[in-house]
């Protein structure tokens, strides 16, 4: 996916990447269907820190999330959907959550 551009009127012209954190699979989706960067994530207590990372940088403005790694901190996720001056955050399940139900 090429970056997200948005046309602010005749002088300002942003242009925000897309970052997917998640398992291997999760990533490399993502990847395959045009995300500029994928970070991946081992387990749960690595997912907070990689997701601040990912949030930090200025130049991001879309951030996918697999949702097993935040179920258990989703009061910290909705912190962040919350604040505006942050990217956007979506959660959406994974393989094994898709194929467990």
């Amino acid at each position: 996916m090429a970056p997200i551009d948005i046309y602010l009127g005749p002088v300002i012209y942003i242009s925000m990447k897309s970052v997917v954190v998640g398992d291997e699979f999760f990533v490399a989706g993502f990847l395959y269907g045009g995300f500029d960067k994928g970070i991946v994530v081992k387990d749960k207590a690595d997912a907070r820190m990689k997701i601040d990372e990912a949030i930090e940088n200025k130049d991001v403005g879309l951030v996918v999330v697999s949702k097993e790694l935040v179920e258990h901190d989703l009061g910290y996720i909705n912190e962040i959907k919350a604040d505006g001056s942050k990217p956007l955050i979506v959660e959406l399940p994974g393989y094994g959550e898709l194929v467990s139900n």
